[in-house]
């Protein structure tokens, strides 16, 4: 889906020139390294590669605000799925992202454009996790849909099939691959802030 991407490339379109990006192990482990943005997606973005991101990891950077900067934290959680997979160390993953979410002042829900492309069946689009999720948004504010790849071929359309699946929400089209849509999301990160 590109949530490590999105997590990479919007610390450096935020001007980060480093990432030290802290991972949180199911097993209470942490282990800090210092990434340069190129660094970080050779070594964390895989290419078709689904549930590469198996535990929570963030960035904490400066966040321009008026005539200065405010601290944030820039979560990256595994995929969330409607079915428990049989892996136990995505499980537990998926565990502490949902902990997450809720503990968030804000949350940025990525959802594929590739999967809003065609006129279908809405349970073939949304995974019914993304609807429980967009619910417990709806109730308490702070968050975003980011309709994700619409660089790719078909999906310029996804960003208004998003609204008729989640109505009611704030709905951003965005490219975690070439930073497309990253000034709308400032603009909105920033009146949350």
């Amino acid at each position: 889906m590109g949530k490590t991407l999105f997590l990479i490339n919007y610390a450096a379109y935020l001007g980060q020139q480093q990432l030290k990006l802290v991972r949180h192990e199911a097993d209470q482990t942490v282990e800090t390294v210092v990434l340069s943005p190129v660094q970080a997606r050779t070594r964390l973005v895989g290419e078709g590669a689904p549930h590469k991101t198996l535990a929570l990891q963030h960035v904490a950077m400066n966040f321009p605000k008026a005539k200065g900067s405010v601290q944030i934290e820039l979560c990256d959680t595994p995929g969330l799925v409607d079915t428990i997979p049989s892996d136990e160390q995505l499980r537990r993953g998926m565990a502490q992202a949902i902990r997450r979410i809720r503990q968030s002042h804000m949350v940025l829900h990525i959802v594929d454009a590739t999967r809003l492309r065609q006129p279908s069946n809405v349970s073939d689009e949304v995974a019914s996790i993304d609807e429980e999720i967009a619910r417990f948004g709806l109730s308490r504010g702070g968050y975003v849909v980011l309709v994700n790849k619409i660089d790719l071929p078909g999906a310029q359309d996804a960003p208004r099939r998003a609204r008729a699946l989640f109505p009611g929400h704030l709905i951003i089209g965005v490219s975690a691959l070439t930073s497309r849509g990253f000034k709308e999301v400032t603009r909105v990160v920033r009146r949350y802030l």
